[in-house]
């Protein structure tokens, strides 16, 4: 959910900065993702319950976010084909929305950034002098010209950021007190559970691996050019 939601942001805001450069809503746009860059995610984390969670309840007794440690409800489940599937429900997603914002607010800036520069530097290319000669429109310059050229790097970035996003994980659950991965690694690290900890990079090497290849394979689809030999 983080990935998704990192990377249509990011995309968007770093594509949509592009087609308003020189006005006042750029500036405004690559300053919150200077301050997004910056900003450590368990920072961001405990920022987050302070204002959204501790002032509205203490101020207001508004409970618009659930206050740390967080205790998330057990996931009903269905039986498929032999599997129990467990079903989503709005209270587990109201458990792990101030997680998931903090971990997205604290990464997309460094997605808007570099997509904002691949394009502007795509913008300089002597194709897209040569297209605007043949009158093409500026809409049909950035979409069938430039997004194929941006896309590829973007997408291999995401790629590393994968990984990235899931160690970054862990002093966000510890923070939250959210029982996941990263706090479950957290505790075998001051427990001295070695177990734990070298399953846990071993899982985090799995995802690494899988996430370039599926990277891979996504560049074929995409870039005639590229070749899997």
């Amino acid at each position: 959910m983080t990935v998704i939601f990192y990377y249509a942001i990011g995309f968007s805001l770093g594509w949509y900065t592009v087609t308003k450069r020189g006005k006042g809503v750029e500036s405004a746009i690559m300053s919150v993702s200077i301050w997004s860059y910056i900003m450590p995610g368990w920072l961001m984390g405990i920022l987050f319950i302070i204002l959204f969670a501790y002032i509205p309840r203490v101020a207001f007794d508004l409970k618009i976010f659930p206050m740390p440690p967080y205790t998330p409800p057990r996931l009903p489940t269905v039986d498929f084909l032999g599997f129990k599937i467990p079903i989503i429900t709005i209270e587990y997603l109201w458990y792990l929305s101030l997680p998931v914002i903090a971990l997205v607010v604290a990464a997309f800036g460094g997605l808007v950034y570099y997509t904002r520069q691949l394009t502007v530097s795509e913008l300089g290319q002597d194709y897209i002098l040569t297209a605007k000669a043949k009158g093409l429109s500026e809409m049909t310059i950035m979409r069938k010209h430039v997004f194929r050229n941006v896309l590829p790097p973007v997408i291999t970035m995401i790629g590393f950021a994968i990984p990235g996003l899931f160690t970054g994980s862990i002093l966000v659950e510890t923070v939250f007190s959210y029982y996941g991965m990263g706090l479950l690694l957290w505790e075998a690290l001051q427990s001295s559970d070695y177990p734990i900890v070298q399953s846990w990079f071993f899982i985090y090497a799995i995802m690494f691996s899988i996430s370039l290849y599926i990277v891979d394979i996504i560049m074929i689809k995409i870039d005639p050019r590229v070749r899997l030999r």
